[in-house]
């Protein structure tokens, strides 16, 4: 978070920032749970770096 909201003075981001962090946390964990999906479904065969996920 600190890499697209680095700290600055109380108001640099302006009234908007909640809105703004709370929108690139929901993106982060859309993300994340996309990535996690992938465990329960597997890959398809052929990956040979699929590591400790499984395949289809």
């Amino acid at each position: 978070m600190l890499a697209k909201f680095p700290k600055r003075e109380p108001g640099y981001y302006g009234s908007i920032q909640p809105t703004c962090w709370s929108n690139h946390l929901q993106e982060l964990t859309e993300e994340r749970t996309k990535r996690l999906k992938t465990w329960l479904t597997g890959i398809e065969e052929g990956s040979m770096c699929s590591g400790s996920v499984t395949i289809k």
